[in-house]
């Protein structure tokens, strides 16, 4: 029975190395009609391996940081971006008026970093620990309830 599996895996071999191109063929269509269950296999795998993912991004900058930063340099036109500014500032000012709405009204943490660090020339947003800042939003909180009830 073991010889069996030896000719067979052997057989199997000979099979797949003269088979080169139409399994690559056929890789590649069953890849293309079925990319939902590759595309949910990989969050499946990317959501249980946490941990080993991030481990390998950080590997993978770590080696590959000066042509990721040269990348970077390359994509980013100022003189493009200047010209779209440019061209749509009305378009630009809609979006971060709302931005700062959205912002103010759900008491974001850049937000509430903002608050706290306006006034100060020392200070910077980095500064503000992550207590100070859930307590400033409480604050916050009680002075829009105070005032809500107050004014009807």
């Amino acid at each position: 029975m073991p010889c069996d599996k030896k000719k067979k895996a052997i057989s199997d071999k000979r099979w797949r190395d003269s088979n080169k191109e139409a399994i690559a063929v056929y890789a590649r269509n069953w890849r293309l009609t079925n990319k939902d269950k590759m595309a949910a296999f990989a969050r499946k795998w990317r959501a249980d391996n946490k941990e080993k993912k991030a481990a390998y991004n950080r590997e993978y900058y770590k080696l590959n940081q000066e042509h990721l930063r040269s990348e970077t340099k390359k994509r980013f036109n100022p003189e493009k971006h200047k010209v779209y500014y440019e061209n749509n500032k009305a378009k630009i000012g809609v979006y971060v008026r709302d931005y700062m709405r959205e912002s103010l009204r759900r008491m974001s943490s850049a937000y509430i970093r903002r608050l706290i660090v306006s006034n100060s020339q020392i200070l910077k947003s980095a500064d503000i620990p992550q207590e100070l800042v859930d307590m400033k939003r409480e604050s916050l909180r009680l002075k829009r309830t105070i005032k809500e009830v107050t004014n009807g």
